[in-house]
């Protein structure tokens, strides 16, 4: 079965959260609704009738309704309560969640263990959901940069962007292609969930693998974001509009009986317009690799000409090998057993490459393996929830929050299986652990985390705190070397299951 940052990984409910895109929703797909056994008189149309009909019959559904008295109720009750009077004038002029926030004690900043590269400058991903990439390359960049004895540097996001959003475009056509020989409806739930919004900007590890072993990697320096990479919102839109318009035509052609070859060019048709939209507003990212820099030791160095293929296999691959790494996941769920590798259907941007694939794991296991690797100098790409950030403070702790004093609620009151369950929690957003602090008895109370937020977030500017009595509830998922600990990962990556 399958299914994102959030923000298309999933289109089975029970996935709709540790194998999603990271930055994606999921909408609850609609039953179908029930014929009306009675025809009613010509212009006349019975509401109840169908109110009754489409909640199976339900009185409660049609009955209890909210009636003014009951709001007159609740509200002179609201207005008798001096603390939720006061709350109401607070929350009215002030932000809410500053309000609320509980930074007590005071947030640390500081951690004992660190990756032994840090690189500048801190990168932005701004009005786009391309976390999964900008994480990503701040994976890469550590060990370029060690390598390279560089102290500033960054990839091109906008690069990896571009061609996401080409193969993207034509990864759907063929998906709406194997729909429409299936003979399946738009109505249908798979068919109907990627067509709510057949192109995002969220993404998984193996679609970054996807592009970067395909169409390798450019320096930020020959090829920085255009304008719609920084804001992605009206190039989605356009996108879509058009995958649907195709959808729509391609359906039509199935159905009308055209040959293989017909629809072939068609689709080549509709891959050549989406193309040229996104080269109109993205621009052409090199074809080739050119440039030179001095490193710390003030020795000049000089790259190039080189393709982006060449430069990610020569200058990248032999210190980080993409494809030999395991997505790991914490999925609590009884029905999703630890020690199997879930893949996901439909989780793709690419035709003909590997399908994305979550090794599922208890939580201590994996907090033991990124320890492990922070303090093999590796950094760990990672997805969360981020209900629990505060870009203010820089802390990522489920109960910095105080909402029992300000609605007298818990947002807690579940746990991390069955808020998943329900939709509560889910994996939204990419970072990178590259720092923890390690108390004497061996344990982490917190992580140190990098954003692709920009320089204007969180105490610090840049780094980000994850406590670590908290990662239950808001990790679910990391990226791990597989050299690190090949037996027992290598053993496990073989126990493959399905969502």
């Amino acid at each position: 079965m399958q299914s994102y940052d959030g923000d298309i990984e999933v289109i089975c409910p029970t996935l709709s959260t540790a194998g999603e895109l990271l930055g994606d929703h999921v909408d609850k797909p609609k039953k179908k609704r029930k014929k009306n056994k009675k025809v009613p008189k010509a212009g006349v149309f019975d509401l109840s009738e169908t109110i009754l009909e489409s909640s199976d019959q339900s009185p409660v559904f049609a009955q209890h309704r909210i009636s003014t008295e009951a709001v007159k109720k609740w509200k002179t009750q609201f207005l008798s309560d001096r603390t939720k009077r006061l709350a109401q004038k607070a929350c009215t002029h002030y932000s809410t969640l500053t309000l609320m926030s509980d930074n007590d004690p005071p947030l640390s900043h500081v951690f004992n263990t660190k990756i032994s590269t840090e690189v500048r400058p801190v990168v932005d991903q701004q009005s786009t959901g391309t976390c999964w990439i900008y994480a990503g390359l701040n994976v890469l960049r550590t060990f370029y940069c060690k390598h390279n004895k560089l102290d500033e540097f960054k990839f091109s996001a906008a690069h990896l962007f571009f061609w996401d959003k080409v193969e993207r475009c034509n990864y759907l056509l063929e998906l709406f292609l194997k729909f429409a020989q299936e003979g399946a409806q738009p109505s249908d739930r798979n068919f109907l969930h990627v067509l709510t919004q057949p192109l995002s900007d969220g993404g998984s590890w193996q679609m970054l693998v996807n592009l970067v072993e395909k169409y390798g990697l450019l320096p930020d320096c020959v090829y920085s974001t255009p304008y719609l990479a920084k804001y992605s919102h009206t190039l989605k839109a356009i996108l879509n509009n058009q995958l649907r318009v195709n959808c729509y035509k391609l359906m039509n052609l199935v159905k009308d009986g055209k040959s293989d070859t017909e629809i072939s060019e068609t689709k080549e048709e509709m891959m050549q317009k989406l193309f040229e939209i996104i080269s109109t507003c993205l621009g052409f990212p090199l074809d080739s690799v050119e440039y030179d820099f001095y490193d710390k030791d003030k020795k000049y160095h000089k790259i190039g000409p080189i393709s982006p293929q060449e430069y990610y296999e020569t200058s990248v691959k032999p210190h980080f090998d993409m494809s030999q790494q395991v997505v790991i996941i914490n999925d609590p769920r009884p029905e999703h057993e630890y020690g199997k590798t879930y893949s996901v259907e439909y989780l793709g941007n690419m035709v003909g490459v590997e399908t994305t694939k979550y090794l599922n794991l208890p939580i201590d296991k994996i907090e033991g393996y990124a320890k492990d690797s922070i303090k093999a100098d590796i950094p760990v790409w990672f997805g969360c929830e981020l209900k629990a950030m505060c870009s203010i403070t820089g802390q990522l702790c489920p109960e910095q929050f105080d909402f029992e004093l300000m609605f007298d609620i818990s947002m807690r009151s579940m746990d991390k299986a069955t808020r998943m369950t329900f939709g509560e929690a889910r994996s939204s957003h990419a970072m990178v652990l590259n720092g923890l602090n390690e108390l004497e008895n061996g344990d982490v109370d917190k992580w140190r985390v990098e954003n692709s937020w920009g320089v204007g977030t969180g105490a610090g500017k840049v780094i980000h705190v994850l406590y670590s009595k908290y990662q239950l509830a808001v990790i679910v998922k990391v990226l791990l070397p597989l050299k690190c600990w090949w037996k027992e990962l290598y053993s496990l990556k073989r126990n493959t299951a399905d969502y």
